[in-house]
């Protein structure tokens, strides 16, 4: 390209991870900040997540021309599209509900921008040396910017808890907490990752930062993030400096034990509260994910035709709930990908989905790469568990990193690539 006589070069994919990882947790603020002071409702259509998403699964489309595979990749793409795009219009033929339509498609759209997203770092790792390094660095750059930003808000006091009136718990300005609880786990664990690879002391203080920013959100998944996270911390401190390692610890917990219990058990409080409580332990561990796929499965109609919706779903809006008359509705979010997929778009999809996870993990124990296996799995586990991964934008970025890092390479390329990197 040039401009006024100049010759700028412009490395689209590049540009385009780095508008994933800087401009959109800037653009989820903003709708976390409209969602606190009562503009927005939560999961609003129209807000600017969703239309920053859209703009970036456009431009995804485009960029993906540029790649040999073009053809295989948009193949997919349309497939995948009309799918979800069949059951939604076939549905709404039966509702006649456009609200509910238009909730549709915007929510079938979420799972579009993780599927490109994906294949666009694969396609670009395959083609680049370059590529895997970057893509690695982007994730751990993507959690500072979570982190910089939930810290920032947390401290101005402009914020959204986590539990409202009970503890300290926070999500910053993103609206769901779960999202970017196991966002910022894999970003402190890639951190760690590139620290392990690189020796660079940077790595570690981002490690840190994010751990913080991990404790913060006072969610379970934060509680077993955050343990997971410092356990790899305290190892490569140890591998590195022994010594100096048990010298800092034995000095945090002399000087600053009763400080760290009570923050820990402020930011943990709604946890300990309900643990130390006569509910159902079970539930809790599972925040009544359980009950709601059971209440799922109590409701919908599966008689004659509606049998069909075993393999198409019952589209976004009304799920497993009945959709053949116009009704206005707000079911229940039941926190599991694999059933939300299942409920909205049939067993094939919950399925496509599920054996994408396996296949990524398998192909990387295969290749070597343990370390983004477990990273992987970790992701995985919370999509399949707690949801809050696949149509969570936040998340959904996440995973298509992960997922395309454990694809592609091998471990023995990993620190090659990294070294030609800088």
């Amino acid at each position: 390209m040039k401009l006024s006589g100049i010759e700028v070069s412009i490395d689209i994919p590049k540009s385009i991870i780095l508008l994933c990882v800087l401009i959109l947790p800037l653009v989820d603020n903003l709708t976390g900040a409209l969602f606190k002071l009562g503009v927005l409702s939560e999961g609003a259509i129209g807000s600017p997540s969703q239309l920053a998403r859209v703009s970036m699964l456009l431009i995804l489309f485009f960029a993906s021309f540029q790649f040999s595979q073009s053809r295989v990749i948009l193949f997919k793409f349309f497939a995948l599209l009309g799918f979800m795009l069949l059951t939604e219009s076939v549905v709404a033929f039966f509702h006649v509900n456009p609200k509910a339509y238009i909730f549709g498609v915007v929510f079938l759209t979420k799972v579009l921008f993780f599927f490109l997203l994906y294949e666009f770092l694969k396609a670009w790792i395959q083609c680049r040396d370059d590529a895997y390094a970057f893509i690695m660095k982007s994730a751990v750059l993507y959690g500072v910017v979570i982190s910089i930003t939930l810290i920032a808000a947390y401290i101005s006091g402009f914020h959204i808890p986590n539990y409202e009136g009970r503890g300290a718990a926070t999500r910053g300005l993103f609206v769901s907490g779960n999202g970017i609880g196991i966002t910022l786990g894999i970003a402190c664990l890639l951190s760690l990752y590139a620290n392990y690879l690189s020796n660079k002391l940077s790595y570690l203080c981002y490690s840190i930062l994010m751990l913080f920013s991990i404790v913060l959100i006072g969610t379970k998944a934060a509680l077993v993030l955050s343990i997971i996270c410092f356990s790899v911390l305290a190892f490569l401190c140890w591998r590195r400096a022994p010594i100096l390692t048990l010298i800092l610890f034995l000095s945090c917990i002399f000087f600053f034990y009763s400080h760290l219990v009570s923050f820990l058990s402020l930011v943990f409080e709604n946890i300990l509260s309900k643990l130390n409580s006569d509910y159902d332990k079970v539930q809790i561990l599972a925040s009544s994910r359980d009950v709601f796929i059971k209440d799922a499965f109590s409701v919908i109609n599966w008689n004659d035709w509606k049998s069909l919706r075993f393999l198409f779903g019952g589209g976004a809006y009304y799920s497993y709930l009945d959709f053949w008359y116009s009704q206005s509705v707000i079911r229940k979010t039941l926190e599991n990908d694999f059933f939300e997929l299942f409920f909205c778009y049939g067993i094939l999809m919950a399925l496509l989905f599920t054996v994408l996870l396996i296949r990524g993990m398998v192909k990387g124990i295969l290749s070597g790469k343990i370390f983004i296996v477990m990273c992987l799995f970790l992701i995985s586990m919370h999509s399949l568990l707690a949801g809050h991964v696949l149509f969570n934008g936040t998340s959904s970025i996440m995973l298509s990193i992960v997922l395309a890092l454990a694809f592609t390479s091998t471990s023995s390329d990993i620190r090659d690539r990294w070294a030609k990197s800088g």
